[in-house]
């Protein structure tokens, strides 16, 4: 799960102009 987490910061501090997460659901354990 921490590799996740660590792409998923990777990918939010890298966005050079926006960054859209979204789900439909139960938000999982990477976006809590």
């Amino acid at each position: 799960m921490d590799q996740y987490r660590s792409l998923l910061h990777v990918a939010a501090t890298r966005a050079k102009k926006a960054l859209r997460v979204s789900w439909s659901g139960k938000p999982t354990a990477l976006v809590k």
